[in-house]
């Protein structure tokens, strides 16, 4: 039976009405992936955001915004650059894969936060140099936002310097199997999984600042820049999970 013209005009009115968020009901196409997944979060900041905003100095708190987002594509900006050969040297086949794979495949906003993915390809080699480079990231974002602190403390009157002199931010890193699901051209690649929900869970246990990564990440590097080996028990995940801390995070025993 031919289906009556209107009903399909109201049906096209609808989904004009529901815009890109009718996306979101579309079926992903899902694959099974080694990722290295980073959250990130900052500590203190809806206390600077209140002190500002009684004060309506709303403009302070978008112009340290915009300036702290900044911070990550830079911190890979310059990974990228340490890894571009210099004149005249010839770039090794897998050099140029952990080069290739520093852009993360996945990255979003989470309010204050930011949720960073890298899919880990090639050789085991090659994955474990992307893992490696992945925690240099993380330390220049923490060397970066470190200057970012101090420029706002400078530039700011008390009582805010001491309040924005209080910001710091906190890091979970874990890697392992994921789903990757695949919306489609018109949204975003997203990733889902355990490995996802205990990095997640770290960076929430990384308080008052610093790192905790999930000791798979880079066994080798960690411990030669990690302050203590502990394990922890997260939320929602069975059983203990082996970590490594950096010296700046306390872990109650």
């Amino acid at each position: 039976m031919k289906i009556p013209f209107e009903p399909i005009v109201q049906g096209y009115e609808r989904t004009l009405f529901l815009g890109d968020f009718a996306e979101a009901g579309r079926v992903p196409s899902i694959a099974d992936v080694e990722v290295a997944a980073c959250f990130a979060d900052l500590r203190g900041f809806t206390k600077y955001v209140s002190s500002l905003q009684s004060t309506l100095q709303d403009t302070r708190v978008h112009q340290f915004l915009g300036r702290y987002f900044q911070l990550y594509p830079k911190a890979v900006l310059e990974t990228v650059y340490a890894l571009e050969p210099e004149a005249g040297i010839d770039i090794t086949a897998q050099s140029e894969q952990v080069r290739n794979a520093i852009v993360p495949s996945m990255f979003k906003n989470l309010g204050d936060g930011m949720m960073l993915v890298w899919e880990l390809r090639g050789e085991r080699d090659v994955r474990d140099a992307v893992a490696a480079r992945i925690l240099q990231i993380v330390a220049t974002i923490r060397r970066l936002f470190s200057r970012l602190v101090e420029s706002e403390v400078k530039a700011a009157t008390k009582p805010y310097s001491t309040v924005v002199g209080s910001l710091r931010m906190g890091f979970g890193l874990a890697r392992g199997r994921a789903w990757r699901l695949d919306f489609g051209k018109q949204r975003a690649v997203d990733y889902a999984g355990t490995i996802v929900n205990i990095a997640a869970r770290l960076q929430d246990l990384a308080r008052p600042e610093g790192v905790i990564a999930e000791v798979g990440f880079c066994d080798p590097v960690l411990r030669r820049i990690a302050g203590q080996k502990v394990q922890v028990s997260l939320k929602g995940i069975e059983g203990s999970v082996d970590v490594w801390a950096s010296g700046e995070v306390i872990i109650d025993p």
